[in-house]
């Protein structure tokens, strides 16, 4: 589980107290899905600890580690010299802040040889000053054959070099009007019309991709639709023509399903895969549409969203068709209350198109900015699923959690509702005063 916030984040650091871990300089944190930090030989480092409860891998993908100490370009290693000059540069995914709170970071680099150390504050007392903390310690191992420990740790809060940090990753940063940590501020009218559109927006919620923030899904204080600017990648799910034995549908078949090796075949032994967004039969095999349905032949492309009452779930029609319906695809887990059948309105903030939508299919939860076929062709991209889409964080993505019922609804009637709602919310002039949220 990646943790959401300090409460999580505490939970699962104590998940591995008692778990006998042995103490390994440059050991452990590489597995953040195991159910403890360790290698294959129990052994873990205060980092590999850190980065584990944190969610992410500690060979990290991201810039800042990269450039520190990564061989790659790309990746890097988050141990404790590059956290703590991530914290005080504010360059990375740690930010210092003045006081500690639980779940924040302590954290101290190397220095005159002897070797830094990290850990999560999970205590502070009534004046402001952090009294236990959990890490992984050598000296902890020693004393008890358990690296792991919460404790007072006088090493690591006394120690004049240490730092406090809040890992951008984690929603109600300390300081900060977060929504989920305090809720909106709401403004009385004349203030909201005086006050400036940084302090009018909050995050709604935020997109955790590699267990750090990757962006964010902005409201403005008080309203319920909510908003966010990426690129456009094209879905084709629900679509009778997406998927087809040989991979020959309009899609390719490992958009709708994982392989059980790379490179296997797409024609045979089809039962093996890991299917998704085709439907199967009781042996794993997948369904083709008959000679009554869309495409006959070509498999049983799924939404999230269906007519199940009107239609068999072996049946394409069932599915709401991206080729002649403008959707929009969400990430699991993260659409605040936002519900499938929602309306949606997209904008291309440097063009000016704009394109009514509905919330119809569910994506992987680090994923965002994923549209239907036919909602790209709206917009006047390229809509062939296999390469078409673009690149560009262009596109304002506006979702109106609660406007819907809860059912596919006719192009029609997207239209209007999804145009009136956009409308009501401001409009293009509303559109034209935010900032770039890119």
């Amino acid at each position: 589980m990646i943790p959401k916030n300090a409460i999580e984040l505490i939970e699962r650091a104590r998940t591995a107290l008692g778990r006998k871990i042995i103490y390994r300089l440059g050991k452990g944190g590489r597995r953040p899905k195991n159910e403890t930090p360790a290698d294959s030989e129990n052994g873990c480092d205060c980092s590999g600890y850190v980065a584990w409860c944190l969610g992410f891998d500690r060979y990290i993908e991201e810039p800042f580690y990269a450039r520190r100490n990564g061989d790659d370009g790309v990746k890097g290693w988050f141990e404790t010299s590059a956290a703590a000059a991530d914290a005080v540069d504010k360059a990375g995914i740690l930010t210092v802040i003045d006081a500690p709170v639980p779940g924040c970071i302590a954290v101290y680099g190397d220095s005159g040889g002897s070797e830094g150390h990290i850990g999560i504050v999970t205590e502070v007392n009534s004046k402001g000053k952090a009294t236990k903390v959990i890490h992984c310690s050598s000296s902890a191992y020693k004393k008890h054959g358990d690296a792991i420990a919460e404790n007072d740790s006088t090493a690591l809060l006394d120690n004049p070099r240490r730092v406090y940090a809040w890992f951008e990753g984690l929603v109600g940063k300390p300081g900060e009007d977060d929504f989920f940590a305090a809720g909106p501020k709401f403004f009385t009218e004349a203030a909201f019309a005086t006050a400036p559109l940084s302090e009018k927006l909050v995050s709604r919620f935020d997109y955790i991709h590699q267990g750090f923030l990757k962006y964010r899904a902005w409201a403005f204080d008080g309203e319920a639709p909510f908003f966010f600017q990426r690129g456009v990648a094209i879905c084709a799910d629900g679509a009778p023509d997406a998927y087809k034995v040989g991979d020959l549908g309009t899609d390719y078949l490992a958009n709708a399903g994982a392989p059980p090796f790379k490179g296997a075949p797409t024609d045979k032994n089809l039962d093996q895969w890991n299917w998704w967004g085709i439907v199967v039969d009781s042996e794993n095999r997948p369904v083709k549409q008959d000679n009554t349905q869309p495409s006959p032949g070509y498999f049983v492309s799924k939404t999230a969203h269906g007519y199940w009452n009107e239609y068999s779930l072996t049946d394409q029609r069932c599915y709401v068709n991206a080729n002649e319906i403008p959707y929009v695809v969400l990430p699991k887990g993260k659409t605040g209350s936002a519900r499938l059948g929602d309306f949606a309105f997209l904008v291309n903030r440097k063009t000016g198109l704009t394109a009514p939508a509905i919330y119809s299919e569910v994506g992987p939860a680090t994923g965002l900015g994923e549209v239907s076929v036919k909602l790209a062709d709206m917009l006047q991209l390229p809509s062939n699923p296999r390469k078409g889409g673009s690149s560009k964080k262009d596109f304002l993505y506006l979702v109106f959690p609660g406007s819907g019922d809860g059912k596919p609804r006719p192009f029609k009637t997207i239209e209007k509702e999804s145009t009136h709602l956009f409308q009501k919310w401001g409009g293009m002039a509303r559109v034209n005063a935010l900032p770039d949220l890119s």
